[in-house]
């Protein structure tokens, strides 16, 4: 390896298949948000078996992109970042909006430098913009009360290091799974707190469709919700309590 800096991301891919294609599963995964990648290392193999027979692979690799980042003024400059962020979310939007769905085209280097100062990855920009585009929510409101949650966690608690593991699809709670009779609560708090952390997979987005109807019914902010499972301390039933004391 030459002169370069590199960051390492943990993902597990998974593959019905054979244990290469779970492999090239986690690295097609990891390109849509990450460029220069450069290498990668296996670091678990595991089978998930059904009637005694191997139902899929599941393979937990490393990878190591270079870091190329050029930090501008307004990047370095806190008192700016909501402008900045502002700027992105109006630009992801528009993208959508006239068709394109190549997430790695939607970013100078530069912007995703920025969204990394906050503890956001290109994909969360995407998510916003492909749901309020569809379905008209979250607003930018909404984006910034929760953006911002998540920055004062990247900053504060994690000291500006996000968490290399990815949380994947299938090892969220059940949508149908309850806590103490309510459904979802189980899902969403797993999703708040993999949000807070910085990860989530591409197929997982917080504050979804399904997120949106819990809070809605349990008439809970969603910014609101990631304060409560921050302040929870991983203690469910102090995130059960506040739900329960929600007006319905």
């Amino acid at each position: 390896m030459s002169n370069h800096t590199y960051k390492k991301i943990e993902l597990v891919g998974s593959s019905t298949t054979s244990i290469e294609d779970a492999v090239q599963n986690a690295v097609a995964k990891a390109s849509l948000s990450e460029k220069n990648l450069r290498w990668l290392e296996v670091v678990e193999t595991r089978a998930h078996l059904e009637e005694g027979k191997v139902a899929h692979w599941q393979v937990t690799v490393k990878i190591g992109a270079t870091l190329e980042l050029t930090i501008s003024p307004i990047q370095m400059s806190s008192y700016h970042w909501t402008e900045k962020l502002r700027e992105i979310y109006d630009k992801s939007l528009t993208l959508y909006r006239e068709g394109n769905r190549v997430l790695r085209s939607y970013f100078t280097d530069q912007e995703i430098s920025f969204l990394s100062s906050i503890g956001l990855r290109p994909i969360n920009l995407y998510d916003y913009a492909e749901d309020m585009n569809n379905y008209g929510e979250p607003d930018w409101n909404t984006v910034l009360l929760m953006v911002a949650v998540r920055r004062d966690y990247f900053l504060y608690h994690q000291h500006g290091e996000t968490s290399t593991s990815v949380t994947e699809a299938e090892s969220l709670p059940p949508k149908t799974e309850k806590l103490e009779g309510i459904p979802w609560l189980p899902r969403i708090i797993k999703k708040a707190q993999c949000f807070l952390e910085g990860g989530l997979c591409h197929e997982i987005m917080y504050c979804c469709g399904g997120d949106r109807r819990f809070l809605k019914e349990h008439d809970i902010h969603p910014a609101d919700f990631l304060r409560i499972v921050w302040a929870s301390g991983g203690d469910q039933a102090k995130v059960l309590a506040y739900v329960k004391s929600s007006p319905i």
